[in-house]
């Protein structure tokens, strides 16, 4: 969507990347499940250590 379509541009957008995979979110989920049951979680969020937004890309890399 982001690059209508267009292979080349989407490729270079996400160049260096890493997208997060469904098992990505299935080792976290399960991960989640195995905690004792005293632990609440409200809310989480789950992000790539490497993100593309337009023009500019922000890394979470230590």
């Amino acid at each position: 969507m982001r690059t209508g379509g267009d292979q080349a541009a989407s490729d270079a957008l996400y160049s260096g990347t890493t997208a997060l995979s469904a098992e990505d979110i299935a080792e976290q989920m399960f991960y989640i499940s195995t905690l004792p049951a005293h632990i609440n979680f409200n809310r989480l969020e789950v992000m790539p250590t490497r993100q593309a937004w337009s023009a500019f890309a922000v890394d979470y890399d230590e």
